[in-house]
């Protein structure tokens, strides 16, 4: 197993693509940490099924977009698990619309879950990575962050965000043996794109060179490959996944 005896974070864990990481790397031995904000259930399923997998699993509510609640939550977690070894910034929200019809708060809500949690969560797990020499940060971009979006003007301006910050982080940090990258995907098949019509995804599919929308399985498999030593000379990067747009 790849990753046994590996203490791995993930941010936004309960459903979708961070679920799907979640377990791939409980299979591979790791014990997974997870941070979930609104889904309850998803997130009590989640830990069940990490169980099957691998050891001393948890899961905590935490608000990853307000500071105050992220550094209480780590406080616990510290006291719990004595380093991460892997970080996954994966919690993001989409709101679509003209940025003329985008209300005030709703800019600093996208902001806040997309980019500043990126920095809200590593900022407290930086130090321990630091003092070992060691660890892996991978943040979950968006090809919007590369492209940008008609209509997605917030959220591909916080992804574009996480792609510079991942990109500074990794210098920064590096001297430290800490890799940082981040993953950017195109159409991926998770709930976030509930608001599209059939007829909406068809078309968007059928402009991909491979004709064919992803799955949270092919991000988590990309993810394994960055926090693994298979990678192991690789930061800084920014790994588009996105069937060929």
């Amino acid at each position: 197993m790849e990753f046994k005896d590996k203490i791995v974070l993930i941010t936004g864990a309960s459903r979708g693509i961070g679920r799907e990481i979640a377990l791939s790397f409980a299979r591979e031995g790791a014990s997974v940490i997870g941070l979930y904000n609104n889904s309850c259930g998803d997130a009590n399923s989640l830990l069940y099924e990490l169980n099957k997998y691998s050891a001393n699993n948890a899961i905590f509510k935490c608000n990853v977009s307000d500071y105050n609640d992220v550094k209480i939550i780590f406080e616990e977690i510290k006291r719990e698990y004595k380093q991460i070894d892997v970080l996954i910034n994966n919690a993001g929200i989409l709101i679509s619309g003209l940025i003329t019809d985008l209300h005030i708060e709703e800019w600093n809500t996208i902001i806040n879950t997309n980019l500043n949690s990126f920095f809200y969560v590593t900022r407290e797990i930086l130090p321990s990575m630091i003092f070992n020499k060691s660890g892996s940060i991978i943040n979950i971009s968006s090809i919007y962050g590369i492209d940008g979006a008609s209509c997605e003007v917030a959220y591909s301006a916080s992804k574009g965000g996480v792609n510079a910050f991942t990109r500074a982080l990794s210098k920064e940090v590096g001297p430290s043996n800490i890799r940082v990258n981040a993953i950017a995907p195109g159409y991926i098949d998770t709930d976030m794109h509930n608001s599209l019509s059939d007829e909406e995804k068809t078309d968007y599919i059928n402009t991909l060179s491979l004709m064919k929308g992803g799955t949270p399985c092919d991000v988590a498999e990309l993810c394994l490959y960055l926090a693994s030593d298979r990678s192991k000379y690789m930061t800084g990067q920014i790994m588009r996944i996105d069937g060929g747009l």
